[in-house]
């Protein structure tokens, strides 16, 4: 019998053995991010409670780079046996890949797996309360009527915050000027000083200045209302619909995950999303809880990138 015939067939008939001995080690979440953002919160809060319930060590590893692209590539490079897994958000798993320069050989359709979603990370608009506007119709008519437009911040060119506020700019025919930052922290720091008039950002980094009175709100770029900032209408509740973002925090296998192996994970996951505990925790990094199993995760992948994809398109930074 040929060789290459018997290693398929040896790898063939393992698949079952190692899922039934999944896990057989410490399992690594790689965070494509620096330590203290909403994923690294995320992934440390799933690490602790997975690890009681599977018996083994979960680690977290920190690799930034490439917009949240470099360590899930990482990731996706390792043996597809369930103990390297990574945190993926909407920017590079979304966003990144369908626009102009996008990192090369970089398909998340293809170069991982979806395992389950696990929160949405609620994005906001907010402005100075003195020298910004008092509403997002306020923003958009200000914008209209100077000649310059109106100048808006976002945690960064080409983030969800960011491309969600060109496409209202677009559709809307203001003139907003956008403003990159490094990240949400110097932006909404820049918007209490009265430096930009509103900025676009999460709203773990906006919730205790809006509760503080240091900032406005004027809108959440979602669909609907969070219950972390209820008196903070949404960009659906306002009328301007289709131009909400849809961030979100989920966790991805290798390509060539056993079913068995990701069915038993996301089975853990789905419990630990839906206790009390874990919801505590998110709840005071502003983030809410909102799992999928692998099948819906997978179709609400596809449909945000369809969505990613007309909008990009109609705001000509589409690839």
């Amino acid at each position: 019998m040929p060789r290459l015939l018997i290693t398929i067939l040896l790898c063939i008939f393992s698949l079952p053995a190692a899922a039934q001995n999944f896990p057989s080690r410490a399992i690594k979440i790689i965070v494509p991010f620096a330590p203290g953002a909403s994923s690294d919160a995320t992934a440390r809060a799933l690490a602790h409670d997975l690890q009681g319930r599977l018996g083994q060590s979960v680690v977290v590893e920190n690799m930034g780079g490439g917009g949240g692209v470099t360590g899930v590539q990482s990731m996706a490079r390792s043996a597809p046996d369930g103990h390297t897994l990574a945190i993926g958000a909407a920017g590079g798993m979304v966003i990144t890949p369908l626009m102009p320069g996008a990192p090369p050989n970089w398909d998340p359709t293809k170069d991982v797996l979806p395992v389950a979603r696990i929160v949405d990370v609620p994005m906001v608009l907010v402005a100075h309360p003195t020298v910004g506007p008092k509403s997002l119709a306020d923003a958009i008519a200000k914008a209209k009527a100077s000649p310059d437009g109106l100048t808006y911040g976002s945690t960064g060119a080409n983030s969800g915050m960011h491309l969600s506020v060109e496409f209202l700019s677009f559709a809307t025919g203001a003139k907003l000027v956008h403003v990159p930052y490094r990240g949400s922290a110097p932006a909404v720091t820049d918007a209490v000083a009265g430096q930009v008039p509103f900025v676009a950002v999460d709203l773990t980094s906006a919730l205790p200045l809006l509760e503080g009175g240091k900032v406005t709100g004027l809108a959440m770029i979602t669909a609907k209302r969070v219950s972390f900032a209820p008196s903070v209408p949404s960009l659906g509740e306002l009328g301007y619909k289709g131009f909400e973002s849809s961030p979100f925090l989920g966790l991805f296998a290798p390509p060539g995950t056993p079913a068995a192996i990701v069915k038993t994970i996301n089975t853990h996951v789905r419990e630990i999303v839906a206790s009390e505990d874990f919801k505590k925790r998110m709840h005071t990094v502003a983030l809410e809880p909102s799992y999928l199993d692998e099948t819906a995760f997978a179709k609400f992948l596809d449909d945000d990138r369809a969505r990613w994809r007309g909008v990009l398109k109609a705001i000509g930074k589409s690839q």
